[in-house]
């Protein structure tokens, strides 16, 4: 299994964050991946689009993008002065790399003939506000307040089947398309993400996950585990990994918890 742990001050409050990747109890491939940047403000989970033949390489290749661009747009003074200063294009980063990312698994993709995309959930923290940004069926939620909020919604067939009413929500985790992707990075030549700028601030946990988590664990139970751990981010992931196996492991599992305070 992959983690990362750590405790960083950024944009004048303390992050305390865990990454946590685990392959699930059936599949033999681990397609998840996630990107941690504390000094940047930037944490994403990236999950290859599931039974296509290179989607571990396809998330891969999205997260060093990622990972480039902010690396290669200064170090961590300027980062920070810049997110404070211009916070609108430490964000637009972001979707400059996912669009990067896109062409470039799009073209490995058409010259090797390998079917590769992958998903995105990504968050970039600037003082008070949080970019969200999201391709596909990654989420992303906040636990604020004693109440978990998702900040995305789905890019997948069930989501657009329950908005247009045709499903009900008792249908939606049980629907056989319930993996069916609508949106992915590589899987055409232009991708549109979602974005959505919202409030953040002491005492607020923000999670993101891949479907293996979330398919596996309930809103419900994932409110009640983070009530329980609060601040305790490394406790949180664990106990959700765990969580999901013991519910049947049927997908690679992937996670990221910051905790500001």
């Amino acid at each position: 299994m992959k983690k990362q742990q750590g405790v960083m001050t950024f944009g004048g409050m303390v992050l305390n964050y865990a990454g946590y990747s685990d392959v699930g109890k059936v599949r033999e491939c681990n397609e998840d991946d996630f990107l941690i940047l504390p000094e940047h403000g930037v944490f994403c989970v990236a999950d290859g689009v599931g039974g296509l033949e290179a989607g571990d390489v396809a998330s891969k290749m999205l997260l060093t993008v990622i990972k480039k661009k902010y690396v290669n747009s200064g170090g961590m003074l300027w980062s920070k002065l810049q997110a404070f200063i211009f916070p609108h294009e430490r964000r637009v980063l972001l979707e400059k790399a996912i669009q990067s990312a896109n062409l470039k698994i799009y073209a490995q993709k058409e010259d090797g003939g390998k079917n590769m995309a992958t998903t995105l959930a990504a968050v970039y923290l600037s003082g008070k506000k949080a970019h969200v940004v999201h391709v596909g069926d990654c989420r992303v939620y906040v636990f604020r307040n004693d109440t978990l909020s998702q900040l995305t919604r789905d890019h997948s067939l069930v989501a657009e089947l329950y908005l247009k009413g045709a499903i009900s929500y008792a249908q939606v985790n049980d629907h056989p398309y319930r993996h069916v992707v609508t949106r992915a990075v590589g899987a055409k030549p232009y991708v549109t993400p979602s974005s959505r700028l919202v409030d953040i601030g002491r005492g607020d946990t923000v999670l993101i996950c891949s479907d293996g988590l979330t398919n596996m664990v309930s809103d419900l139970e994932l409110m009640e585990q983070m009530r329980e751990y609060r601040d305790d981010v490394e406790g949180l992931g664990k106990v959700l990994i765990d969580q999901a196996n013991k519910a049947g492991g049927r997908d690679n599992i992937t996670l990221v918890a910051v905790h500001l305070s």
